[in-house]
């Protein structure tokens, strides 16, 4: 009982500290990013840029390379058959395509800053829902280390008032007894505090299966009968805490 207490008790304070190096972690990562990032100006005209490449590539490249085969084929089976008709088209062409990819860019230029910010917020809330969600486990596991405390207590005072026995004289019988039945209120209240409901029969019935105790009814077979009721109640304290709480 007593290792496996320690080793529960050793195994949460261990997982504590990993998830706060965690926490710390990841949120000192976030901020060294965020300062290693590309100065705001940059951060504009990278996303103005990418976002005028996309639009043109997939909008305007295609119309633009249409354009220019139709003139091609226009100076070739058509009546434009001089080359300055040709270059002039072409060129014209051409300057409408540079015009609208400047006029897209400068377009993105102006709203880059409010989908930057938007983005920057996201990130923020992003890390905020990391922050919070370390902190509820942090709050579970904490909570997990009470939870494991106040059962080892009651599991100890199962065992000493188990060792008491063999000590009582015939007049500190009916103590023992009430001392006995305030532990095990203790024990069904916490069971039933922390959503162990279906604990609390099995437990208060294992005494039920204690070997009946013969001879002559005298302070020894009182004794022994208490001795085996008690064996039987830490026994299922044990079980209930190999199943419930013991280390994976």
């Amino acid at each position: 009982m007593g290792y496996l207490c320690f080793s529960a008790g050793k195994r949460e304070v261990q997982s504590w500290h990993g998830l706060e190096l965690e926490t710390e972690f990841a949120i000192a990562l976030s901020f060294r990013y965020m300062s290693d990032s590309p100065s705001y100006g940059q951060r504009i005209r990278a996303n103005a840029l990418s976002r005028t490449l996309f639009f043109t590539k997939a909008k305007i490249l295609f119309a633009v390379t249409m354009a220019i085969i139709l003139s091609v084929a226009r100076w070739l089976f058509g009546r434009a058959a001089r080359y300055r008709d040709l270059f002039w088209d072409i060129g014209i062409i051409i300057a409408c395509y540079v015009f609208a990819w400047v006029a897209v860019y400068l377009w993105n230029l102006f709203s880059a800053p409010k989908l930057l910010d938007k983005q920057r917020q996201e990130e923020i809330a992003s890390l905020m829902i990391r922050v919070q969600i370390a902190e509820s486990a942090a709050k579970s596991r904490e909570s997990r280390n009470i939870l494991v405390a106040d059962f080892s207590k009651l599991m100890v005072e199962g065992k000493a008032i188990g060792d008491q026995i063999s000590r009582l004289s015939g007049e500190q019988l009916a103590g023992w007894d009430s001392e006995l039945e305030s532990w095990k209120q203790r024990v069904t209240d916490f069971m039933t505090t922390v959503g162990w409901q279906t604990e609390v029969v099995p437990f208060l019935q294992a005494r039920d299966k204690a070997e009946p105790v013969q001879g002559i009814y005298n302070l020894g077979m009182k004794q022994e009968r208490r001795r085996r009721s008690m064996a039987l109640y830490n026994q299922k304290l044990e079980d209930i805490a190999q199943r419930r709480i013991a280390p994976a």
